[in-house]
């Protein structure tokens, strides 16, 4: 038990004498401590995780809009088709001869040849109506994990505040110790 000790005054010993070699105040030690600490980093990628989740969450209240392009060219037509010549009824406006024409026009024949090159386009904008709150409250809920995230980054950097400035008064205390027990020995020495 005396050599944990012995060995945890040293630690301190060497601690304070390399802080108070680089004249290390406290709030030099404070600014160090919130730099350096593995919590408060981790703290802060949450919340800026937390804060692209409320960017994210906002985006729903705007339209989805999307784009589509196709073209296409082939070497021949892709429909053709002969429409012979005939003669086509036409319709005289009397009901009864609907069925029975009695006119006829003269429809000399085509050939129909396309579709060798085509272009399709399309855009599309979706926009959320009422979605049952949903989107309301996810904003609402994504707010509120930025908040917490912000208040576990400030009580992170609370809590290495208070524990480097106890460390700091700590290692004060312990070099003012140190410097007792050295003038207590070279008393200690001169009269025995």
């Amino acid at each position: 038990m005396n050599n944990i000790i012995k060995y945890i005054l040293s630690i301190a010993f060497l601690t304070s004498s390399v802080a108070f070699s680089q004249n290390l105040d406290l709030d030099s030690c404070k600014t160090l401590a919130l730099e350096n600490n593995r919590d408060i980093k981790n703290a802060q990628l949450k919340l800026d995780a937390s804060k692209q989740v409320k960017k994210n969450a906002f985006t729903k209240y705007f339209p989805k809009i999307s784009a589509n392009a196709f073209a296409m060219r082939a070497n021949d037509y892709m429909i053709k088709q002969e429409i012979p010549e005939m003669n086509l009824p036409v319709y005289d406006g009397n009901p009864v001869n609907l069925m029975n024409p009695t006119q006829f026009t003269y429809f000399p024949g085509m050939e129909i040849e396309t579709f060798d090159y085509t272009n399709i386009g399309s855009v599309t904008a979706i926009q959320p109506i009422f979605t049952g709150g949903r989107i309301y409250n996810s904003n609402k809920l994504a707010k509120l994990g930025v908040d917490l995230q912000q208040d576990i980054l400030d009580n992170s950097s609370e809590n290495v505040l208070l524990k480097t400035e106890n460390y700091y008064w700590q290692i004060v205390t312990l070099k003012e110790k140190r410097v007792t027990l050295k003038s207590k020995k070279v008393i200690y020495l001169k009269f025995n």
